[in-house]
Parts: structure tokens; sequence; C-alpha cells
């Protein structure tokens, strides 16, 4: 059988991939770890005017999409479920005329990310505060984390619910991001723990393209978080270095308002994180993955001081001229 990727689609329920297909140009569906929705873009043929005219799509119509792969290779037949979208940005251009349509993964009510509130928690932890924000604007949550001690009391002073949750969630080196109405929180850290999905090996021929990069500006050795201490009332502070951190180096300082030595510690940890994930990174263009997933971990090997472990940031799928994955990646720290 013949090597063969195409694409699956639903529209408001009802399958159109025999409908599409002559028409399909293109087609790219873009997966996120954190901080972003994820997307999906289809662009198609319009010389007949029907997609700007009978069938054109409505703002808000729901998109289910699937790439359907059959005899790829060592993996056999399989599929990448893209999952579901709703219809945002339609563009009709020419000549040659084409239909562009944008669809994100996450559809839900501006105010999450716009309307400013002010209220307080009390004796809660970030599991509960985000499941009651995710039901107050109709998601459900995902949320993973070994640790979730609660907090004494926090505050949203003139901040959106978005806003609260990222602030909290980086706080705890939690990633965030709203995907197929869900609102999703999970901890970074032990995402990159998990063992590789596969290994991206040098010379390999579904390695069309590869680069990597390393900085030092604004990487840092270690984190010292200081508080203020009401019972003691005195400034109190934390540095967490790693275990691998080199002898020599900035320490990052982080002034916050925190409750405990723990959560110090805590935060200490993620802000080290935060600040110093993007030290090694890479980009792989490859022969379509489907197994290429935002938030799942690859081996890289034969690429020399580069080799190791690393966390893809973002997938991206594309179908036209054949099917290519490009993948953003970063190097797991080890803490």
């Amino acid at each position: 059988m013949m090597r063969q990727a195409r694409l699956n689609l639903t529209f408001e329920g009802k399958d159109i991939s025999k409908e599409i297909s002559p028409y399909l140009k293109s087609m790219t569906y873009t997966d996120f770890a954190s901080g972003k929705a994820d997307d999906l873009q289809i662009t198609l043929e319009d010389t007949g005017g029907l997609w700007s005219g009978d069938w054109f799509p409505e703002k808000g119509s729901r998109v289910k999409a699937e790439i359907e792969c059959s005899a790829w290779g060592d993996l056999g037949d399989l599929s990448l479920s893209c999952g579901s979208f709703q219809v945002d940005d339609i563009t009709s251009s020419g000549p040659p005329a084409i239909v562009t349509m944008k669809a994100i993964s996450s559809m839900t009510s501006t105010a999450i990310k716009n309307e400013l509130k002010e209220r307080v928690w009390e004796a809660i932890t970030l599991e509960q505060l985000a499941g009651g924000i995710a039901a107050e604007h109709g998601l459900s949550l995902f949320f993973s984390a070994d640790q979730d001690a609660p907090y004494e009391r926090v505050t949203q002073s003139k901040e959106s619910d978005l806003a609260l949750l990222a602030r909290l969630c980086r706080a705890r080196g939690l990633n965030l991001k709203m995907a197929e109405e869900k609102l999703v929180l999970y901890e970074g850290k032990t995402f990159e723990a998990k063992a590789p999905v596969f290994t991206l090996k040098k010379g390999a021929s579904e390695i069309l393209t590869w680069s990597f990069n390393t900085k030092s500006h604004n990487i840092y050795r270690a984190c010292t978080v200081q508080f203020f201490d009401p019972t003691k009332k005195r400034l109190v502070e934390h540095t967490f270095t790693p275990e691998n951190s080199p002898k020599t180096g900035q320490t990052l300082v982080v002034n916050s308002r925190v409750e405990s030595i723990a959560e110090a510690q805590t935060q200490a940890v993620a802000e080290l994180r935060s600040a110093n994930k993007e030290e090694v990174k890479a980009s792989f263009s490859l022969v379509g993955n489907p197994r290429a997933l935002a938030g799942l971990n690859v081996r890289v090997e034969g690429f020399g001081i580069f080799d190791g472990i690393y966390f893809i940031d973002e997938a991206k799928h594309s179908l036209g001229s054949g099917y290519k994955t490009n993948a953003t990646l970063r190097k797991v720290l080890g803490y």
C-alpha cells in the first residue's frame, strides 16, 4: 500500500472529508504546550466561488479535524486527532481565488481574559480556585500537580481571571492553556521528567532540517525569593541552587508576597525554571510525525553538545504538498 496522509474533517457534526478533498490547498494544525490556544488553518481553492458562496463557512461553526496516515513507514497506520475548534476568522482572496478559514480550540467568552475583578479567597487550593473559575466560564478543568498546598488568602485586584491564574501558575511552576472548552493546568517539571516518546537521530531520513541555539544572557545559576515575614517582622529569603548549576554566575532575586518558607522554596524553583527554560532551544522540520505533540518529550542524538532530552513547546502539522511537522523544542532543565 502507498504511503498516504489525508485530512478528515467534520463540520457541525457532518463528515465533509470527501467533499472538501478536491478543493484542499493546505491545512495547518498548531499545537501549543502552554500560553496559547491550539489553532487550525485550512485554505481552499475557490475559483468556482463555492466556498465564498453557498458553502461559505459561518463564524462560530464547530470543526473537528484529524490527520489520517496510512502505511506510514515503521509506524504503520495511525492518526493524529487535532481536536475540536470553532471558526474564528475567514478570508477570501485572489487571484487565484482562495478561501482561508482559521479556527481556534477555545472560543470562550472574552470575560475570562478581559473582565477585571475584585475578590478574595481564603483557605483554598489552586485546583479548587481554578475549578471554580472554569465553572464560571463554562469550562471543565484538567489539573495535574504533585503538590497543591492551600493558600491562606488569594486576592484578585483589578485583574482578569486568566491573568490571576497565570500569576498563580507561574509562582508554582505550572503551565496554563485553554483547549477544547477546557482549562488546563499542569506541572512543567513533572512533564519534563516523563520518558521520551521517540528519538531524533542525526542523519535520519525523517529529519529535513534542524537548528540549535544556546544563550547566556539572562540565564541564572540560582534564584533567591525574598519576602517579609509578619510574624518575625523581618525580611526572610530562600535560595534555590540546582545540583548541576555552574559555580559562578548571576543569581535571580525575586521580591514576592509568599506565606511561608515552603511557598518561597516552590516559587524559587518556578522562577528559575521560567528564566532558564529557553537556555537551549532547537527546531526540527520533519517528514510528518503524528507522535510529535506539544507537552511530550523527545530524545535528540548525534548532535554533540546538544544531545539530550527535549520538551516539545510547539508542534505545527501541515498538509499540502505532502505532510510535514515543524517542532520547536527546548532542552529539559532537570529540576
